[in-house]
């Protein structure tokens, strides 16, 4: 039998797409033993706070 696994970065704020790919795998890994990427797209995430957006 074929198990499908995912192993990824964490993020601060997931997007959609990462909580499909997490409903199509048998096995999720969050790969926590890196560096941090700063600057990544996936890291681009504006919250409001205090009445300015600030990015993450």
């Amino acid at each position: 039998m074929e198990k499908k696994i995912l192993i990824t970065q964490s993020n601060y704020i997931p997007w959609k797409g990462y909580f499909d790919s997490i409903a199509k795998c048998d096995v999720f890994v969050v790969y926590d033993d890196m560096q941090y990427t700063k600057r990544d797209w996936r890291n681009r995430n504006l919250t409001k706070n205090a009445g300015r957006c600030e990015e993450n």
